[in-house]
């Protein structure tokens, strides 16, 4: 309505954006790269912080803000998990973007933003002259069941210069994330797991029945993470494979290509073998890679004009 009345008898004058993603994506798009203008001012603009005491003490006075770090960094290549309660706050007060866009890569866990009609949460903060790459979790994202995550955050602990979920928290957020994120025992959290549960040997088995334990106490659901390129470990019933192909097909529709041939794989991974005879499987398999080259083919036909015009 607001776009309606500034344009009134108008044509070519003011455009907006929904969003500050969106914004920065048409700006790259009329670039010649991330380096010449008009994208260029999206990435000099960006906050920077000192370090990462000056990162937190932002967070810690912001009003109405609240955050658990649920798993930092192990090594360079890793990110940072963070819980929160108000996704567009935190990412207003911090200045973070989105990196893990949507590409034309065979296969990728990309995806148009959150805010950007997506899912994908992972974003990037500046802190002196590095990129600190966050996943910025948050409440209703079916991360965690909500009221857990709402009681992490209502729990949480102080550490050092920052909040954490508190020790009982914090580790069965760990192996939740163990068995029903990752779907295997990672070797970073092999000295966590025999320090505090004194397991003699890591087996996956006797993981999930401790969380799953957890979980039925508590009254925690399962639940399907919003971030569709996580994979679904446990066993599908008909309807809920069902539920998985219908978010592919949206996954398509959008042209997030490499993102659902993740989501085929995580399939194939997880998921009885009887689901992948169905015609619509199969079907989704062919569409994805067929428009996959196609788009692939117009990027290479565009590039090719554009170098010999």
């Amino acid at each position: 309505e607001f776009k309606r009345k500034i344009r009134k008898k108008k044509t070519g004058i003011v455009h907006i954006s929904d969003n500050f993603e969106e914004a920065k994506r048409n700006a790259i798009f009329i670039s010649r790269s991330k380096n010449d203008f008009p994208a260029r001012y999206f990435f000099d603009a960006q906050k920077i912080f000192k370090n990462k005491k000056d990162l937190f003490k932002t967070l810690n006075s912001t009003k109405n803000l609240k955050y658990v770090i649920l798993r930092d960094q192990k090594n360079k290549n890793d990110d940072t998990d963070i819980l929160t309660n108000n996704y567009y706050l935190f990412k207003r007060v911090t200045d973070c973007h989105s990196y893990k866009n949507k590409n034309l890569n065979f296969i990728s866990n990309s995806g148009d933003p959150l805010e950007d009609n997506g899912f994908k949460v992972s974003n990037y903060i500046r802190i002196k002259d590095r990129n600190i790459k966050i996943d910025l979790r948050f409440i209703g994202d079916d991360y965690f069941d909500s009221k857990w995550q709402k009681k992490m955050l209502a729990n949480r602990k102080f550490q050092g210069f920052y909040y954490v979920p508190n020790k009982n928290d914090y580790l069965f957020a760990v192996l939740y994330h163990i068995v029903y994120h990752k779907g295997y025992i990672d070797k970073k959290y092999s000295n966590l797991l025999k320090n505090y549960f004194k397991l003699k040997t890591l087996e996956f088995k006797i993981i999930t029945k401790i969380v799953n334990k957890f979980l039925l106490e508590k009254k925690f659901e399962i639940t399907r993470p919003s971030d569709l390129t996580i994979p679904v470990v446990n066993k599908l019933d008909e309807n809920n494979f069902k539920k998985e192909i219908y978010y592919i097909q949206n996954q398509i529709e959008s042209r997030n290509f490499s993102g659902a041939n993740k989501m085929l794989y995580n399939l194939i991974k997880f998921q009885e073998m009887s689901f992948f005879f169905k015609k619509d499987f199969l079907f989704l398999i062919f569409l994805n890679q067929f428009n996959l080259l196609k788009f692939r083919f117009k990027k290479f036909i565009f590039r090719f004009v554009c170098l010999n015009s």
